[in-house]
């Protein structure tokens, strides 16, 4: 299991602290590698040059780390049963492919945010959330026993989180296909979800991906 944990202690300093908790397996090395890429955008990222401070403890004790290119570090266990690696994640850029903090919001892109083990990408993953009083988060995973939960990486990184208290966001439910959605907006503005044309477009462009896909992936909030 991968399992990560999302802080946001202050979203006015626009960063979070990410942990990933992870089993040794006797390893003498662990690579733990960010993604130069975002599903559905088709060119290279530099989703590393937000990563600041990674560290690395195995069962309560420093680990040595050592970057071994732009996207990936190199940590020795040293016998340690299990490891943390642990690091802040400046979160500044507005855009659906990477990652943005404010006080009214935290918009989370796990492929640019979240480092995995090379070799374990096809591991089921975890995420746990720690955020400020009264925020909420809506997202594509499943939530069970206290944490978000994915198949694997690449579905993990198929599904942004969007997290903030409800004054700063707009809700609406719909069903497309027999299955519940929910159209979630950051900022009040002059935008109405209830609107039945905005319903009525997500509806059928729902139904249409499915249809073209075969599968559909329910919204879900926490």
């Amino acid at each position: 299991m991968n399992a990560y944990t999302f802080r946001i202690p202050q979203p006015e300093a626009r960063r979070i602290e990410v942990d990933l908790q992870v089993d040794a397996r006797g390893a003498e090395a662990l690579d733990v590698r960010l993604p130069v890429w975002t599903p559905g955008s088709y060119l290279v990222r530099e989703h590393q040059r937000h990563v600041d401070g990674l560290r690395a403890q195995g069962d309560g004790s420093e680990l040595p780390v050592e970057k071994v290119d732009k996207q990936t570090w190199r940590l020795r266990p040293q016998g340690a049963r299990s490891v943390r690696v642990s690091y802040r994640l400046h979160c500044v850029e507005l855009t659906v492919r990477t990652n943005h903090v404010d006080a009214t919001h935290a918009f989370l892109n796990p492929s640019a945010a979240a480092v995995f083990v090379v070799g374990r990408e096809g591991e089921a993953c975890s995420v746990r959330l720690q955020m400020p009083a009264g925020w909420r988060t809506w997202v594509a995973l499943p939530f069970e026993d206290g944490a978000y939960k994915a198949q694997d990486y690449d579905e993990l990184a198929d599904s942004p989180f969007e997290c903030g208290p409800e004054t700063s966001h707009l809700a609406h439910p719909f069903m497309a296909q027999a299955v519940q959605h929910e159209l979630v907006i950051w900022g009040k503005g002059d935008v109405d979800p209830r609107r039945r044309t905005r319903i009525a477009t997500c509806s059928s462009s729902t139904s249409t991906t499915r249809a073209a896909g075969g599968s559909s992936t329910a919204g879900a909030a926490r």
